[in-house]
């Protein structure tokens, strides 16, 4: 038998550099790669990897199941990687340059971010802040990928070192800029020594802004602005244009500068003048003496940024002027106006008199502008023909009136004794008015108005002479007169009441029992009570007091005795206890109308009875008191009932049992057992029944003891159905 080789099935391949690929054959059962190297992962089996440098041919020999052998070659191309071309660049910080690779189809940058222009292109625009280094994948027309970096150096800018700078007008100042090798200045007038220097000086005439381009070694350029300030000269002035100065005059001179600043005065001749200035670096300078002659003053300021300028003038002494002033130095603010017309000069001019800096012609002392109880003064200022200016002052005190207090003088009534006036201050004063004498009032006094006020005044002279005087009122009220018009005495438990007589109509009412105000304000009183009674009025101040009346009790004390209880077959007995202070008489009443005058009755009754006693005594007082007679009526026992249910005769009834609440009933029959008992009473409902069970017809015996006299009633009943 001759069997057919196997049949291989295996591919040729075509790789890139650096790239495995798996070698699939098929065909048999048992593979043998042969010509190899070390670049199969497995010569023994069907499908080894092969990881070939270059182009390489493998043999596969293959076996089969009837172990027949056949062989193949395949062939595993191996392409290179492109060759990629770039190159390095350097740029300045802020410029952009572009990137140029070249060796393949197909370009990606890697390790970007956003400062490429494109990403998939071979020469992108890179724009990097700082050093920065791309990777750039390159793949050729056989599908191969290769990479390559490029480094982009950033150079950083020239830092450029320049200062503003500040200068007062028409002064100049030298502009230093470092930081590179070549300097050009732009924004240029013709204020700048040279444009090409690092070093110029400036000029200008107002605040300027240069700006610098300065170029390093890298050739990296970069610029920066520099601000010369140019400071205005102050401009001092004289606040005091004064010229001329009188001899001895205090003079200050004011220069108006800028805030901050200081300054130099200077004085030609130095001899002729005398400055109170410890230091001259003031815009104020006073001088206490110009001795003769004309003096020139000069002041140079400094600002406060530190430029300077001049200023002066000229001053002449004037003449001599004497003054006089003569005015009184106290008076009172109630005098009469003073008129200004006393000073007098040496020289011709022109005078005017002043007080707290207004101009004034009279002192008028009760005017509010004039402070009072201090030295006031009055100035008076004279100007001389020349312009020369003199002053004299006199001092003068307004001394206001003596402040007087005079308090309210209290109501006093027409009977009082004579009333010590000292409500009013300060003291040492004099009272005055009608009923005054000796600092007393006297409401007794001829003329002295009563229920009406009366004027009173108060008169003081102070320590400076100033008099014041100031009035009060003190009102007289007429004395009130009272009486208790009637006596009093009391039964007990009544009511009797007071009356008064007064003479005025207005008063109020305070009543007193045993000395003891009482709420009562009324002119009449309540008494129900035994005691000593007075009444006190009063009149606006006044008080008067009644004459005190006694209030007697007239008592009467009755018991009529506790309630009774009796039979229908007994008496009654009316006792009273009775305590009197007087005669009495005696009155018993009866609710059945029965009447008796004795104070021991024996009654007989027919129904229950409430009787009152009434005693009265001599004056009329009463006292009463209750008794109630219960009278128990007689029981009645029917000898039998017909307890066989027709409604009739159904229960034992014993009439009038009720009115026995403690009543014990009990039945027995004819042998002596007892069928039926009741304690505490008997409602009539026995109905012949025993235990639950009716009892038969028969005679049967009872015993009621009605609990009250020892009273027990006996007999029989017969029950009937």
């Amino acid at each position: 038998i001759v069997n057919d080789l196997p049949v291989i099935s295996v591919n040729d391949e075509e790789i890139c550099l650096g790239v495995q690929i798996v070698l699939k054959a098929s065909g048999g059962e048992k593979y043998v790669w042969k010509n190899v190297t070390t670049d199969l992962s497995s010569t023994t089996i069907s499908n080894p990897t092969a990881s070939p440098k270059t182009t390489t041919t493998y043999t596969v020999e293959v076996t089969d199941a009837n172990n027949c052998v056949s062989e193949k070659d395949v062939k595993v191309t191996v392409n290179d990687l492109p060759t990629i071309t770039v190159s390095n660049e350097t740029i300045c910080l802020n410029d952009q340059v572009e990137l140029k690779a070249d060796g393949g189809t197909k370009y990606v940058w890697k390790n970007v971010i956003t400062d490429l222009s494109a990403t998939t292109i071979s020469n992108p625009i890179a724009s990097p802040k700082i050093t920065t280094t791309y990777t750039v994948e390159v793949t050729d027309a056989n599908n191969c990928v290769s990479e390559e970096d490029v480094k982009v150096i950033v150079n950083d800018l020239p830092i450029i070192s320049v200062s503003d700078e500040t200068i007062c007008l028409n002064d100049q100042v030298v502009l230093k800029a470092s930081g590179g090798i070549n300097y050009v200045w732009r924004n240029i007038t013709t204020d700048l020594s040279s444009t090409t220097i690092s070093n110029p000086i400036a000029s200008p005439k107002a605040t300027t802004t240069y700006t610098v381009e300065v170029t390093d070694a890298n050739s990296c350029v970069s610029e920066k602005d520099v601000i010369v300030t140019v400071n205005p000269l102050p401009s001092p002035t004289f606040d005091n244009p004064q010229t001329i100065v009188c001899p001895k005059e205090v003079v200050t001179y004011k220069i108006n500068g800028g805030s901050g600043s200081t300054f130099m005065w200077n004085f030609l001749p130095s001899n002729k003048i005398t400055s109170d200035n410890e230091s001259n670096d003031q815009n104020t300078i006073t001088f206490s003496e110009i001795l003769d002659g004309k003096v020139t003053l000069e002041v140079e300021e400094e600002d406060i940024k530190g430029c300077k300028s001049k200023v002066s003038q000229e001053v002449t002494i004037d003449d001599i002027t004497t003054l006089g002033f003569d005015l009184i130095d106290e008076i009172c603010e109630d005098n009469s106006s003073i008129s200004l017309d006393m000073a007098t000069s040496t020289t011709n001019g022109t005078g005017t008199y002043k007080y707290n800096g207004n101009e004034i012609t009279e002192i008028v002392p009760n005017d509010a502008q004039f402070i009072k109880n201090i030295p006031l003064t009055i100035l008076y200022d004279f100007v001389t023909t020349q312009g020369c200016k003199y002053s004299i002052s006199e001092n003068i005190t307004i001394h206001t009136l003596p402040v007087i207090s005079f308090t309210s003088i209290p109501d006093i009534c027409s009977n009082s004794s004579a009333y010590v006036l000292d409500e009013a201050s300060p003291i040492n004063g004099v009272y005055s008015g009608v009923g005054v004498e000796k600092g007393k009032f006297n409401p007794l006094a001829t003329g002295v108005k009563i229920d009406d006020k009366n004027e009173i005044t108060y008169t003081y002279t102070d320590q400076n002479g100033c008099v014041n005087s100031q009035t009060s009122e003190i009102m007289v009220h007429q004395q009130p007169t009272v009486s208790i018009e009637n006596e009093l005495f009391l039964c007990e438990g009544d009511q009797k009441i007071f009356t008064t007589q007064v003479s005025n109509p207005n008063v109020s009412y305070t009543w007193y029992q045993d000395g003891t105000a009482l709420s009562q304000k009324a002119s009449t009183l309540k008494v129900d009570e035994v005691g000593t009674y007075q009444v006190e009025i009063t009149y606006e101040v006044c008080k008067n007091t009644s004459e005190e009346k006694e209030v007697d009790l007239m008592l009467i004390d009755v018991e009529a005795g506790k309630d009774q209880t009796i039979m229908w077959d007994e008496e009654g007995v009316l006792s009273a206890v009775i305590d009197a202070t007087n005669e009495y008489t005696v009155k018993w009443e009866g609710d059945n109308n029965q009447t008796f005058s004795e104070e021991e009755v024996r009654v007989t009754l027919e129904e229950t009875t409430t009787y009152t006693i009434i005693v009265t005594d001599e004056y009329g007082c009463m006292a009463s008191d209750d008794v109630t007679i219960t009278l128990l009526p007689q029981i009645i026992v029917p000898n039998g009932f017909s307890p066989n249910g027709d409604g009739l005769n159904e229960e034992w009834i014993i009439k009038n049992i009720e009115d026995y609440p403690n009543a014990i009933v009990k039945i027995f029959n004819r042998w002596g057992d007892v069928v039926f008992t009741t304690y505490g009473g008997y409602e009539n409902d026995w109905t012949g029944m025993s235990e639950g069970t009716p009892l038969p017809n028969a005679t049967y015996y009872y015993t009621i003891d009605l609990n009250h006299n020892s009273l027990v009633y006996s007999g029989s009943i017969s029950i009937i159905r």
